[in-house]
């Protein structure tokens, strides 16, 4: 799909994800690729990132007193989540008008500043194409370009940790319409997997040159630094208490 680096990374022929003027990136997950361990350490490295030219904004939903303890899965871009998939469920109230006021306000807050904007939630990797293309032209009407960054793992991996996670949760999660599979091998015969449609989705709506799609394995000894690293161009100092993918 994309030249592979040398370090295993897939990268478009002009992104080399330094820090871009102007930029706001979706991380986008995938799910059981360590999008936990990032949303959790990017509160405890905010400063650190806006010294690097990047704002980490909190999502609107999530009180002050709770800022360190984002939602597992969500991270802290839960509204918008909500926003760009119209069938995405939550228990609160955060409607489409306050959420495009909220990313109204970070936008001119960001411009001002001189700062980029990244914006993480595996929720984000089900958005729609027309809900993205409204994001897109708010987005180029504040003079941001938009760019995704995506980790992939091989299916059969992901496919494991899908399951395990179903088995520690009860499935509770798991569709209520489809009969729970009772052996991993059933699971597995039966998984979608949705890197695809995720990546054809914003392809769609941004160009292939904006996807950063990044090998999960072979960054996964160190993935939170390729993570910020990908996003500000510099190597920053990861906390020991979120040094676990």
């Amino acid at each position: 799909m994309k030249p592979r680096a040398r370090d295993g990374k897939f990268l478009s022929k002009d992104i080399a994800m330094n820090n871009l003027a102007n930029t706001i990136y979706l991380h986008v997950g995938a799910g059981k690729s360590g999008t936990t361990a990032m949303q959790a350490t990017i509160p405890l490295l905010r400063p650190e990132l806006e010294k690097a030219g990047l704002r980490a904004p909190l999502d609107p939903t999530v009180p002050p007193e709770l800022e360190f303890r984002p939602r597992v899965g969500s991270g802290f871009s839960f509204s918008l989540s909500q926003l760009l998939n119209p069938g995405f469920k939550s228990s609160i109230p955060f409607g489409a008008k306050e959420t495009w006021n909220w990313l109204e306000i970070e936008f001119e807050q960001a411009q001002k500043q001189g700062l980029n904007l990244l914006f993480s939630s595996e929720a984000l990797q089900f958005a729609r194409e027309t809900q993205l293309q409204a994001f897109k032209e708010v987005a180029t009407r504040h003079g941001f370009a938009v760019k995704i960054i995506f980790y992939a793992r091989t299916a059969l991996d992901y496919s494991i940790s899908e399951y395990l996670q179903h088995l520690k949760t009860g499935f509770s999660a798991y569709p209520k319409k489809l009969k729970i599979p009772t052996v991993l091998r059933a699971y597995i015969a039966s998984a979608v997997i949705p890197f695809g449609a995720t990546l054809s989705t914003f392809s769609n709506v941004f160009g292939r040159q904006s996807l950063d799609v990044r090998n999960y394995d072979a960054f996964k000894s160190n993935l939170l630094g390729d993570f910020f690293t990908a996003v500000t161009g510099n190597s920053l100092e990861i906390p020991k208490s979120s040094q676990r993918n």
